[in-house]
C-alpha cells in the first residue's frame, strides 16, 4: 500500500513538473494495473503464496501440507480482475468519444478493486480482525467512498440531481 501511495505523489509531482495531464495517466495506467493484478493473482495461488479458507464447494484446490480443500480465492480475484479490464477498456474508450471528465476509469477501476477486495476477504484466513473485518476490508471500505466521492464530484452528480428536482417543482 506503501509502495501504491509512493508511486502516485511521485506521479502527481512529476506530471505536474512535466505538465502531463495527471487523471488521463492515471485512467490509462488502471487499465495495465488490472492486466498486472490478474497475473499477480495467478501467481500467488500457484506460488501457494495464499489461499482461501477450508471449503466443501466444487471450486476448491488441496494445498500441499494441509489436510483439507481450500477455496483458490486468488484465482477467483483473477477472474474478476480480468472482467474488471474488459469494463475499463470498454469505459475508456466510451471515454474518449464522449469526453468523460479524465479520471472517471480511474475512480471506476478503484471502485471495482474496493468491492472485490471486500467481497473476496471473506473467503480468507486472517488472524486480525476488528469488528469482523480485516485490515484490507477497511482499506477496501475508504477506497469505494473515495471513489465514489470522486465520481459524483467529476461527473457533477449532486447538480444534476438538483436540476431535475428543481425542474420538476417549477413544472
Amino acid at each position: 500500500m506503501g509502495g501504491a501511495l509512493g508511486g502516485f505523489l511521485f506521479l502527481l509531482y512529476y506530471s505536474r513538473k512535466r505538465k502531463l495531464r495527471f487523471w488521463h495517466i492515471l485512467d490509462i495506467f488502471s487499465l495495465s494495473t488490472a492486466v498486472s493484478l490478474v497475473l499477480i493473482k495467478i501467481g500467488q495461488q500457484l506460488g501457494g503464496a495464499a489461499f482461501g479458507r477450508e471449503t466443501d464447494f466444487f471450486l476448491k484446490i488441496r494445498i500441499v501440507g494441509l489436510p483439507n480443500f481450500h477455496h483458490p480465492a486468488e484465482f477467483y480475484e483473477a477472474f474478476l480482475f480480468f472482467n474488471v479490464f474488459l469494463i475499463l477498456v470498454y469505459l475508456y474508450k466510451i471515454s474518449l468519444r464522449k469526453k468523460w471528465p479524465e479520471g472517471t476509469v480511474f475512480a471506476v477501476f478503484g471502485l471495482c478493486l474496493g468491492l472485490i477486495v471486500f467481497a473476496l476477504e471473506f473467503l480468507k484466513v486472517y488472524r486480525v480482525y476488528l469488528y469482523g473485518l480485516s485490515v484490507r476490508q477497511y482499506l477496501a471500505l475508504v477506497m469505494m467512498i473515495l471513489s465514489c466521492a470522486f465520481l459524483i464530484h467529476k461527473l457533477n452528480i449532486l447538480n444534476k440531481i438538483n436540476r431535475k428536482n428543481e425542474n420538476e417543482i417549477s413544472a
